[in-house]
C-alpha cells in the first residue's frame, strides 16, 4: 500500500478492521521532509504484521496499541521508535534501526530477532529476561564498549556484530572472549578488526570473518571446532602463510582478498596435511595438499561453468 497525505482522511479502524499483515511504503518525492506515519494506525488492532518503508523519522506513540503485533519492520532511514514499543509484548521480530535508545527493551520476552541495534545503545540493555532472543544484529560497534552481556542470551543462535569502521581500520572489536559463553550460537558475522581470536563454542556451524586483518593465521583455531561446515574469508588475514592442522568436520571455505578459496574433497575430509601458501599476486601458488585451491577469478570461472557452486551454498 502506498500512502500519501489523502489517505489520512480514511478511517482506519473502520476500513481496515480485520487487517492481519500490512505493507504500507510512504509516497517518494522530492520533498526532503520526513514523512508522516499516520497515527491511526494505532487502531489496526488485529495487526500481526507491520512493514513500514519510506523516509520516516519517527512512530507514533499509539504503535503501543497493537499488542498482536508480532513483526515490525522499518526499512530505510535511521527512526526514532517511540517508548511504547516496548509495551508490544507479543513482539517477536523488531527490525529497525532506531536512532534513539529504546528503554525498557528487555520488557519485549516474546523478542526472537532484534536487527538494527547500534552499540551505543544496547550497553544499556539487560537481556536477561530476553530468554527467546535467537538472532541478534549489532552495528556500529567501537572498542571502548563492552559487549560481555551479550553472553547472557543464553539461546542466541545466530549473531552478527558490525564495527564501526574507520579508513585506516584503527578501530578494533572489544574483546570477544564473550562468544565462549554463547553455548548455542551457531552462525557467526563479525566485520571490522579483530586483534585477536578469542575461543569459540563448539557448536558454530558457519562463520564469517570480513575485514578481520588478522596478523596470526586463523586456522589453528578454525581448524579446532568440531561443528564448522561453513567458513567465508574475506581481508581477514595479512599475513602470508597458512599452515592447517588435523581437522574432522566438513568445512567448506572460500577466501577472497588476501586468502584463498578452498573446497576440500569428501574423501579428503578426515585429515588436512601442513602445508604452505604463498602470495603471489591475487593467485596463490600451493606447495603441497590434496585440497583444491583456486584464485578468486579462477574460480568465478569455473563456477559460471556449471559445477559446484559454493557461493551458492554458503548464502
Amino acid at each position: 500500500m502506498f500512502f500519501d497525505r489523502k489517505m489520512s482522511l480514511i478511517n482506519f479502524s473502520s476500513v481496515f478492521q480485520h487487517l492481519y499483515v500490512l505493507y504500507l511504503e510512504m509516497c517518494v518525492d522530492k520533498n526532503p521532509q520526513p514523512h508522516l506515519v499516520p497515527d491511526a494506525i494505532g487502531s489496526l488492532y488485529h495487526l500481526k504484521f507491520l512493514r513500514l518503508r519510506g523516509r520516516i523519522h519517527d512512530l507514533p506513540t499509539s504503535i503501543g496499541n497493537l499488542k498482536n503485533l508480532q513483526t515490525l519492520v522499518v526499512n530505510g532511514y535511521s527512526c526514532k521508535l517511540p517508548q511504547e514499543t516496548a509495551d508490544l509484548i507479543n513482539l517477536r521480530h523488531l527490525d529497525a534501526r532506531y536512532s534513539e535508545s529504546l528503554k525498557h527493551l528487555s520488557k519485549l520476552t516474546s523478542l526472537q530477532v532484534l536487527k538494527g541495534v547500534y552499540c551505543d545503545q544496547w550497553k544499556d540493555v539487560d537481556p536477561v529476561d530476553l530468554v527467546n532472543l535467537r538472532e541478534l544484529t549489532m552495528c556500529s560497534i567501537w572498542n571502548s564498549y563492552s559487549l560481555k552481556n551479550i553472553s547472557s542470551l543464553k539461546n542466541l543462535g545466530t549473531l552478527r556484530l558490525f564495527c564501526e569502521r574507520d579508513e585506516l581500520y584503527t578501530s578494533p572489536f572489544p574483546s570477544l572472549e564473550f562468544l565462549y559463553s554463547c553455548e548455542k550460537l551457531q552462525k557467526l558475522w563479525l566485520k571490522g578488526r579483530v586483534e585477536k581470536l578469542p575461543l569459540f563454542p563448539n557448536s558454530i556451524t558457519m562463520m564469517v570473518l570480513w575485514q578481520s586483518r588478522l596478523m596470526e593465521d586463523p586456522m589453528p583455531i578454525l581448524g579446532k571446532l568440531p561443528n564448522l561446515k561453513d567458513l567465508i574469508l574475506q581481508e581477514a588475514y595479512k599475513g602470508k602463510e597458512i599452515i592447517e592442522i588435523k581437522y574432522g568436520g566438513a568445512l567448506q571455505a572460500y577466501v577472497k582478498s588476501y586468502l584463498i578459496i578452498a573446497k576440500p574433497p569428501i574423501s579428503k575430509l578426515g585429515q588436512w596435511q601442513k602445508r604452505e601458501v604463498k602470495a603471489r599476486g591475487t593467485s596463490w601458488d600451493v606447495k603441497s595438499g590434496d585440497l583444491k585451491w583456486a584464485g578468486w577469478i579462477k574460480y568465478e570461472r569455473v563456477r559460471k561453468k556449471g559445477k559446484e557452486s559454493h557461493m551458492k551454498e554458503t548464502k
